[in-house]
């Protein structure tokens, strides 16, 4: 396994992955977690997806340090950040790679990734902003997070190649809070597109 217990130092959650075979029975299982404490949740994983070979992402939220990050967005947010992982099909640390983005967030409120969608080489996350930063890329339909206070924060998108490189992001919504509830859907509406839902 890629690593065989929670580093945590404090109180707090610790993100895992479990692959079972068809009947249920367990095959492997890992932690997937940084290091040190987190100030009030450490980390949560909301989400997780497949590619063609089995390789496994995991998408979520951390306060902890420590991560074994890719080059790109390598510096969490003073409030925490949103994660995407990778992990080989065994769960072995020669597979692992992982990526922080977002900004600072607001007190009590971190941006978050909420669903993944695999795509051929491409990976696409959605989740919640409360960040006006370390998200968007020039050109994009909206650069801009109009509801930075907390609540339910902004709903994002962002496509990664399968190496955990943006290739964009982009947030969507005005002013009110707009969350994310699921999962995000290549080619839902015809080649090149994505769909997103939530509220």
């Amino acid at each position: 396994a890629y690593q065989t217990k929670s580093n945590l130092t404090t109180a707090g959650s610790t993100t895992f992955v479990q692959c079972f075979n068809s009947i249920g029975g367990l095959k492997w299982g890992t932690y997937v977690a940084g290091g040190g404490g987190g100030t009030q949740i450490g980390e949560l994983g909301y989400c997780i997806a497949l590619d063609g070979s089995n390789n496994i992402y995991v998408g979520g939220y951390t306060e902890t340090s420590g991560w074994a990050t890719v080059t790109g967005h390598t510096t969490k947010g003073t409030n925490g950040s949103p994660y995407l992982l990778k992990l080989n099909s065994s769960g072995t640390s020669t597979g692992f790679a992982a990526t922080f983005f977002g900004g600072n967030g607001v007190t009590n409120y971190s941006d978050m990734v909420c669903g993944i969608a695999v795509s051929g080489t491409n990976v696409y996350v959605t989740g919640n902003a409360y960040s006006n930063a370390g998200i968007e890329t020039a050109g994009v339909y909206q650069t801009k997070n109009f509801n930075t206070s907390g609540g339910d924060g902004t709903t994002f998108v962002m496509k990664f190649t399968n190496a955990l490189a943006e290739t964009w992001g982009t947030y969507l919504g005005g002013g009110n809070s707009s969350t994310a509830t699921g999962w995000p859907f290549s080619n839902a509406g015809g080649p090149n597109s994505i769909a997103v839902d939530g509220s």
